[in-house]
């Protein structure tokens, strides 16, 4: 048996191998694992971010209440000192005036503060309310995620001793072929599903591509490894 029929052989193996793997990723009990995975993920990145939000809000609360205790504190002062400016008999209209629109300012901004810790508090409470609801999702899709997690696993179990023959099948029939060959047939598995390609009817089978005489020639006389000028593939010529 020459290498590259060894080759070939190796190759049967393998895509045998590959179309197992295949078969047990695309079963219904994967498809749904992999659903339930991704929502998973995405409930859990959009608690997290929930759980920013309502931290930097919290603080920013937090600032407005003493900001509030701040201005309400100074109030209290200005207004003390307006009525004992308006007391004085020495006080000019100017003053009153003055000393009365700083009060009112003041009022103004407690007022305008107020509004902020009332709009946060209301975006804090719809922020808690979103947690708790994505929350259950995610504890919802996390028991589901459990279970199909488990009949993934009874799915590759029954799948296994096939695979597991397979691959020694694949250890075996490589141990004779030359490292480097596997490295290339390697590398070019990377592109295409079947890295050797048979030549039918002086055509290359992977992409059908006409070949020249001399590349038939030379792949029946089995002396080297030759590629496909088109797709790169190790041509074999079955025979």
């Amino acid at each position: 048996m020459s290498i590259l029929d060894m080759l070939w052989h190796y190759q049967e193996a393998d895509v045998m191998l590959t179309a197992l793997n295949e078969e047990i990723a695309s079963s219904d009990a994967h498809k749904s694992f992999e659903k339930l995975h991704k929502a998973l993920t995405s409930y859990t990145n959009k608690i997290r971010s929930i759980e920013r939000l309502i931290l930097a809000k919290k603080e920013e609360f937090s600032e407005l209440c003493l900001r509030v205790e701040g201005c309400e504190l100074e109030y209290r002062d200005e207004k003390e000192d307006l009525e004992l400016l308006l007391n004085e008999e020495e006080c000019t209209y100017a003053e009153a005036a003055e000393a009365t629109k700083s009060l009112e300012n003041l009022r103004d901004s407690i007022a305008a503060l107020r509004k902020q810790i009332f709009d946060m508090l209301s975006l804090l409470d719809r922020s808690q309310k979103e947690y708790d609801t994505t929350f259950e999702k995610a504890r919802k899709a996390k028991r589901q995620y459990d279970m199909c997690g488990k009949q993934c696993e009874q799915v590759v179990l029954e799948k296994q001793p096939e695979v597991d023959r397979l691959k020694k099948e694949i250890e075996e029939r490589g141990a004779n072929i030359p490292k480097e060959l596997l490295a290339r047939y390697a590398a070019i598995k990377k592109q295409y599903a079947e890295p050797m390609a048979k030549i039918e009817t002086n055509q290359c089978s992977g992409c059908h591509m006409s070949l020249p005489t001399t590349t038939v020639r030379k792949v029946a006389a089995g002396t080297s490894i030759v590629e496909c000028e088109n797709c790169g593939r190790i041509l074999y010529s079955g025979n």
